[in-house]
């Protein structure tokens, strides 16, 4: 009986092809923005990761980090953020009366 497999005339019923030298590396900043663009409105995981390149897989990964905190994502446009006031330097006591005045509204 012979045997064919190492017939190279043959065509192969698989082929693969291996490019690059292993793993891609992603910087934080842009798993941050990919995973920023996964949590926008409308957006699907499976079609953000399509569009970069990634599996999905990794989008929800980059996504728990952020929840974490490990990950920190960019601030939106569309968001408005509040940062405390803190002053060094103690109020006047006539600004400290009317403070306290509209404490009471």
């Amino acid at each position: 009986m012979d045997d064919h497999s190492d017939d190279i005339r043959r065509p192969s019923p698989r082929i693969e092809v291996y490019a690059g030298a292993g793993r891609k590396r992603w910087p934080d900043d842009l798993k941050a923005q990919i995973a920023a663009e996964s949590l926008e409105p409308g957006a699907i995981v499976t079609d953000v990761a399509r569009r970069h390149g990634c599996r999905p897989q990794q989008v929800h990964d980059w996504r728990r980090r952020a929840r974490l905190g490990q990950l920190v994502l960019p601030a939106s446009a569309d968001t408005l953020s509040f940062v405390p006031l803190v002053s060094e330097s103690p109020l006047p006591a006539a600004a400290e009366g009317t403070v306290q005045n509209l404490s009471h509204f």
